[in-house]
């Protein structure tokens, strides 16, 4: 069964039962939607940030043992840097949590840790060393990480060179090598809409969509043919796109669509 309805309230008393008489886990802040309730809903998550004891993060993740007292795992993503370690579980009732998992010596440099985890309201369930409160000062939203001008030009050029090894690979009858690639083209796209709607919004969170939608609508139907044809519709549209992005992005690109059209109309032809 779907969770649904305030599913949060009880999951979060089913974590303070949990964690609270675990001697390694020093205390349990809740951020995010939760610690606002104001538009809260059924799919929005837990975000909870967890101290525990210096030395036994391991405990948590990469061992989820934890995690089947709260139910069982539809799916799960980690992370392990050297300041914390991120779960992201969603459970098979289709809950979703995002545990954050810190040590007290390395609380104290939250604020560098490149992620807005207290730039908003903030809950503490439960802390056991007062000491730990100082640490848990809100904290200004960090700039979003858009792209440096190598990386860019990276992008630029795995972008137009994948375009055009996916309509040789078409040529060569080889549909699900083009194929991918050609879908990998719409996602460099809309990958490059991203950063472009972080640097108009001064941030890289963005609780509901906006205008960068149209780029999505554009796509739509996009590639829908059968065969090479459709794969090749799907490149032509990705190369307008990107040459449009990529100036937005940087006013001295130089664009690319136009002679790839040339090199386009002459895959067709030699396609029949």
């Amino acid at each position: 069964m779907i969770a649904s309805g305030d599913w949060q309230s009880a999951c979060l008393i089913e974590l303070d039962r949990l964690f609270r008489p675990q001697r390694e886990v020093l205390a349990v802040i809740q951020y995010g939607s939760t610690a606002r309730p104001a538009g809260l809903d059924q799919w929005s998550d837990i975000d909870l940030l967890i101290v525990v004891q210096t030395g036994s993060i391991s405990h948590f993740v990469p061992d989820m043992a934890w995690t089947r007292n709260l139910g069982q795992l539809f799916a799960c993503e980690t992370y392990v840097y050297d300041s914390r370690a991120v779960a992201r579980l969603c459970f098979e009732d289709f809950r979703r949590l995002d545990a954050v998992f810190t040590s007290p010596d390395q609380l104290a440099d939250i604020g560098q840790w490149g992620k807005a985890y207290l730039c908003g309201p903030i809950r503490v369930r439960f802390c056991k060393e007062a000491s730990l409160l100082g640490y848990l000062q809100p904290t200004a939203r960090p700039e979003p990480p858009g792209l440096s001008p190598e990386q860019f030009d990276t992008m630029v050029n795995r972008f137009w060179f994948g375009l055009m090894v996916a309509g040789t690979k078409v040529l060569r009858k080889d549909l699900v090598i083009g194929r991918h690639l050609a879908l990998e083209a719409a996602q460099t796209c809309l990958v490059l809409e991203m950063v472009l709607r972080d640097r108009r919004a001064g941030t890289n969170f963005h609780r509901e969509g906006g205008e960068s939608n149209a780029l999505a609508e554009r796509f739509a139907g996009v590639g829908t043919g059968p065969g090479a044809s459709g794969i090749l519709d799907i490149l032509d549209a990705s190369a307008g796109e990107f040459d449009r992005l990529a100036e937005a992005w940087d006013v001295g690109y130089r664009r690319r669509s136009e002679p790839f059209a040339q090199w386009m109309q002459a895959v067709r032809e030699a396609l029949g």
